[in-house]
C-alpha cells in the first residue's frame, strides 16, 4: 500500500498546484501539468525522508521509494478504477 507519507505528499502538490496556477494566472493545461509535478515531488519526498530516517542510504532509498509508490500507485488506482480500494468505504464515511 502506498504509505501515508507518499499520499499526503500527494495531498500536498494536488492542492498547491492549482493555488500556484490560478496566482500565476496560468492556462488549466499549464496548471495540470504543474500540480502533477508537485504531487510527484511531494510523494516521493516525504516517502525519501522516512526511508532515510530509517538509516537507508540515499540510493537504496530512493529505489525503495520508486518502487513502493510507483508500484502501489497502479495497483491502487487499478481497485478503484474496478470499484474496489478505498473507494468502496466512502459511503461509510459520516458527513462533516
Amino acid at each position: 500500500m502506498l504509505d501515508d507519507f507518499g499520499l499526503t505528499g500527494r495531498a500536498i502538490g494536488e492542492v498547491r498546484g492549482p493555488i500556484v496556477g490560478t496566482a500565476l494566472g496560468w492556462h488549466n493545461a499549464a496548471t495540470v501539468v504543474r500540480s502533477v509535478a508537485m504531487e510527484v515531488v511531494f510523494g516521493y519526498g516525504l516517502t525519501m525522508r522516512s526511508v532515510l530516517r530509517a538509516g537507508v542510504d540515499f540510493r537504496r532509498a530512493s529505489k525503495i521509494a520508486l518502487a513502493a509508490d510507483t508500484v502501489s500507485s497502479r495497483s491502487w488506482s487499478c481497485s478503484i478504477s474496478r470499484g474496489k480500494g478505498h473507494a468502496v468505504v466512502q459511503q461509510f464515511h459520516p458527513a462533516p
